[in-house]
């Protein structure tokens, strides 16, 4: 059953594209791995504390520099020199009691349903979580993870 688009409507939020609003806590991004035209395509996304409340503050298309089969922008292969290296940090729009502050991106997933080999080469570049009986915990802000999409 589909939600009442009418309610969803009323409950949107106005907030400026790039800065991360009040009340989100952490950051996470996810890069998709596309074949035609070879893409990657990247969004970063703030969350709340809120029962899932989150924003999508950022997404960018990054192409090869020299397209053709089985490329990848060279980000990816760079092993994080570019946009995907992505655990940097991201200037946080709020002020708190110690002035700005910035927030990491604490995950990245990339997908892996095209060009698997490169992307795991990528992701074991970087913290890996950890898993057990609570299920995920993540170590550290730079941790990359591999993902496989479904339909």
């Amino acid at each position: 059953m589909a939600p009442d688009w009418k309610r969803l409507y009323d409950r949107r939020e106005d907030y400026a594209y790039g800065k991360v609003p009040r009340g989100a806590s952490f950051l996470t991004a996810f890069v998709d791995v596309q074949e035609n035209p070879p893409r990657l395509e990247v969004e970063v996304k703030a969350w709340g504390k809120n029962g899932g409340e989150n924003w999508s503050i950022w997404y960018e298309v990054i192409a090869p520099e020299r397209p053709g089969p089985g490329r990848t922008p060279s980000a990816l292969h760079a092993g994080g020199s570019g946009t995907v290296g992505t655990p940097g940090r991201v200037a946080h729009h709020g002020t708190g009691p110690c002035g700005r502050r910035t927030l990491p991106i604490w995950v990245c997933g990339v997908d892996s349903g095209y060009m698997a080999d490169t992307v795991y080469s990528f992701c074991r570049q970087w913290a890996q979580p950890a898993y057990g009986p609570a299920g995920a915990v993540v170590p550290s802000y730079r941790t990359v993870v591999p993902t496989k999409g479904g339909h």
